[in-house]
């Protein structure tokens, strides 16, 4: 029997007496099916909960799981009452023809507040002290700023994938920017200060090099003024930057700023398109190009990060020499 196989069943009349109760097995069709968790399962509820939604695509890329086992646990994980599924429009390039682009109904899952009590204690967070583990809450599904939150994820995947470590902004901000109370982290890691407040990076990333990069996704324009408050707090912080941006109005906003606060950039070949950089490489700005619609043919889930990020590393900070195969961590169950 494959390590991938979804439900386990077993004749009733050989399955052990302390098997039968509810919650471990279920009698369907004269059968009795596991329901147990899977080590996957832990940590498909814990990434969607790090990064309040995603789509079956990216828990696919996320855990390095095929197309069609990553929607199956999802869909054991929704029997059970764990996850939610939502329709949105999302905005995407379609797989066949990669130049149209339109909104197109994606199912988007989040964890439900039962399948949070089933992780129990919070976990480590990537750069951040040992002694502050982070406790998330399950939380509804918003639309209001969905394609960002969702093309976020889009980088999370990429960036993991080629070797570098991930925090997220729902992370940080709960233990270094938390409502209403006082902070855990008295001293921030992530999220630098920013006139009165502090910003939290769409995305923190430690990559092989062990250099940590906040990586931001602009898919509008904000003012020149505010740009340059934020790329300027992360040069203050010690933090290197990435930007990952659609609107050309806001590159060109974005580099101003750059050279307002000091950073002379020059631009290179990268990928399909170009980098901008800095002399000492603190400071990233790449193009951004919106994600795919799901290939019809899960065997090719696999393929739309290649074709995402181009065979290069995101925003070319220190990755390993190719993508890795992030499936160790689960495809042994015991």
């Amino acid at each position: 029997m494959s390590d991938f196989d979804t439900e386990v069943t077993v004749p009733g009349s050989i399955l052990p007496a302390d098997q039968t109760s509810a919650g471990v097995v279920e009698r369907r069709a004269g059968r009795y099916v596991s329901t147990r968790m899977l080590r996957i399962d832990e940590q498909i509820l814990k990434m969607l909960l790090q990064f309040k939604y995603a789509r079956a695509l990216h828990v696919s890329g996320w855990l390095g799981a095929s197309g069609s086992y990553a929607l199956k646990r999802l869909r054991f994980l929704r029997s059970m009452g764990f996850v939610e599924r939502e329709l949105y429009p999302l905005r995407v390039r379609d797989w066949e023809d990669q130049s149209r682009v339109s909104d197109r109904n994606v199912s988007v899952w989040r964890v439900t507040q039962k399948g949070r009590s089933v992780l129990g204690d919070g976990w480590t967070v990537v750069g951040e002290d040992e002694r502050y583990p982070v406790m998330l809450k399950a939380s509804k599904f918003t639309k209001g700023m969905a394609d960002h939150s969702l093309g976020v994820v889009d980088l999370g995947v990429q960036y993991r994938r080629w070797g570098c470590d991930i925090a997220t902004e729902r992370e940080v901000k709960a233990l270094e920017m938390p409502q209403r109370v006082e902070p855990t982290v008295k001293t921030p890691v992530w999220c630098p200060p920013v006139l009165r407040t502090r910003h939290a990076p769409d995305l923190c990333v430690i990559d092989n090099a062990q250099t940590r990069w906040g990586v931001e996704l602009e898919l509008s324009s904000k003012y020149e003024s505010e740009y340059r408050r934020i790329v300027g707090a992360y040069l203050s912080h010690g933090l290197n930057q990435v930007w990952h941006v659609g609107p050309d109005n806001a590159t060109a906003n974005i580099l101003s700023a750059a050279r307002a606060v000091g950073l002379e950039t020059d631009e290179y070949p990268y990928g399909t398109g170009s980098l901008f950089t800095d002399a000492d490489a603190r400071f990233r700005l790449v193009r951004w190009s919106a994600g795919f619609s799901d290939p019809k043919n899960m065997s090719e889930w696999p393929k739309v990060w290649d074709r995402l990020d181009g065979g290069v590393v995101p925003g070319y900070v220190g990755g390993a020499d190719a993508p890795l195969d992030l499936s160790a961590s689960w495809r042994m169950e015991r």
